[in-house]
């Protein structure tokens, strides 16, 4: 049976080839995303080698049990690199360097893994990449807690753990095998005994019409596949079946490399349709929401208390009130490290005398423009990082003209130099801190001429949370603080203060 079973698999193989010409436009990227040969890569760590052999262990074990990947020994490739002049840690993270690995190895993709140790904690960090451009196909993460003193650290569970990563990572690729042959009526499929298929299983075969790639992190973040026919499993060994055709749409044909995308088991009811992705029988696989590639707009409100002073040797003038009002903001991401970004915000607020004799409304335009660096922390641009930006903004006030009260319209500007972090932590959320300097500020008065500016300055600062609803979508929700000021040549001191809560909706895209 083996020996027939062979036979037919080389022959649908050769056949494949010809068939596939019906669907050219998808037959290169169906090729391309074969995904059939694995290399593994030896671990980068910072705790010496600790865990090395176990993973290596584990990772052919895992590989050992399914038809789908073929691994393919790096040792050599694996050898080289760590007797080269430049540091392990570096060299895995150079996409030329593991191009040049995949190519001697003749491998289609790489499965490269990071160790950190973080205090009592130790971080293992999961790629599984694609040549030539070592593109992210797929990663996870996993924590492991270092055991207290005089425990021996449980290798058993870390290779569950590993395990589960794995599954985790592949189970993000919506499909779990592919045609290998074909000829009129029979498909050969890279799926056996080893991965769950029986005799009697109908297949779901789709072609890849469109792959996107994060422009800033190069990692796949969408897949756009379409059903072209099924077929169903009549003989089965550990790493392959054959099956016959059932059904073809009338614009495709079933071709070689095409994608399994869905398995009906013959045990389940027809309502109970089931998506299949390697080994786990009940899983469904969700088209996750992609992830943000070029940045945010958003909309918020602000609320909160405006006061304003205004002094001279001879009197003094405060007040302060209510503030409300909006903002509309938006960042764009040029790439990983430098982005653009810009604000333009409204205030509408009232001031009434300290002494209680006069009140009157005003309002506040204000705006800045931007370009800033974003310092990666964990080299994960949705990770936590430093920030700095340098700009120019503007605050416009509006008041009636009051000589008595020396009020009246005021603007204050110039160029200004910021700095920040971003931390985010629980998955979903996020803390945003930031603070803006201005530097040679100018204020223009009109109405009342309180003299020449002898300083000037302006500052905000501001600390907010955000909490990711969805990939495209959060809420950010925190405290605003704005704060100009100017001295005179005439001892006369003007300044405003805003202290506000503001909440907003971002949308990314």
């Amino acid at each position: 049976m083996k020996n027939k079973l062979k036979f037919k698999f080389i022959l649908f193989s050769i056949l494949g080839v010809f068939f596939s010409k019906n669907a050219f436009s998808s037959f290169d990227l169906d090729r391309k995303h074969e995904f059939k040969t694995i290399g593994v890569l030896e671990p980068a760590d910072n705790v010496d080698g600790l865990f090395n052999s176990y993973i290596k262990e584990t990772v052919q074990k895992y590989f050992d049990n399914q038809s789908q990947f073929k691994v393919t020994d790096l040792s050599r490739e694996n050898k080289i690199l760590k007797e080269s002049n430049l540091q392990y840690n570096k060299v895995v993270e150079d996409p030329k360097i593991l191009k040049q690995v995949a190519r001697a190895a003749e491998v289609e993709t790489l499965i490269r893994t990071r160790i950190l140790k973080e205090g009592p904690f130790y971080r293992f960090m999961v790629d599984w990449l694609l040549s030539p451009k070592m593109i992210t196909i797929s990663k996870t993460q996993f924590v492991m807690e270092d055991p207290k003193t005089g425990k021996p650290f449980s290798m058993e569970d870390l290779q569950t753990e590993f395990n589960s990563a794995l599954s985790e990572m592949i189970k993000r690729v919506p499909f779990s095998g592919h045609v290998t042959g074909i000829d009129s009526r029979w498909v050969t499929v890279n799926l056996g005994k080893k991965d769950g298929i029986q005799i009697g299983d109908e297949l779901v075969i789709s072609t890849i019409e469109e792959v996107k790639v994060h422009p800033l992190l190069g990692e796949i973040s969408d897949w756009r596949l379409k059903e072209v026919g099924r077929i169903e499993v009549v003989e089965v060994d550990d790493r392959i079946s054959f099956c016959k055709i059932l059904s073809q749409l009338s614009d495709e044909k079933i071709t070689r490399f095409q994608k399994i995308t869905k398995i009906f088991r013959r045990t389940a009811p027809p309502q109970q349709t089931k998506v299949e992705n390697q080994q786990d029988e009940t899983s469904v696989v969700e088209t996750p929401v992609p992830l943000p590639e070029y940045g945010y707009v958003a909309g918020g409100v602000f609320l909160g208390s405006h006061r304003r002073q205004h002094s001279s040797s001879s009197s003094s003038a405060t007040g302060g009130g209510f503030s409300w009002g909006g903002k509309v903001e938006g960042q764009l991401w040029i790439d990983k490290n430098f982005f653009a970004e810009t604000t333009i915000g409204y205030h509408s607020f009232s001031l009434s005398s300290d002494s209680g004799t006069t009140s009157t409304e005003g309002t506040l335009f204000r705006w800045r423009v931007a370009a800033g660096y974003s310092y990666l922390l964990k080299d994960d641009f949705f990770g936590p990082k430093a920030f700095a930006r340098l700009g120019y903004h503007g605050f416009n006030f509006t008041l009636p003209i009051d000589s008595t009260a020396a009020q009246g319209p005021v603007d204050f500007g110039g160029l200004f130099i910021g700095m920040g972090i971003d931390v985010p932590f629980r998955d979903r959320w996020e803390v945003i801190l930031g603070f803006d300097l201005g530097l040679f500020n100018s204020v223009t008065e009109t109405g009342f001429i309180s003299g020449d500016s002898s300083g000037v300055s302006v500052i905000t600062f501001n600390l907010s949370g955000l909490y990711h609803y969805t990939n495209r979508m959060a809420f950010k929700a925190g405290f605003d603080f704005v704060a100009q000021s100017a001295d005179f040549d005439s001892t006369i001191s003007l300044s405003h203060r805003i202290i506000s809560f503001e909440g907003s909706v971002l949308f990314y895209f």
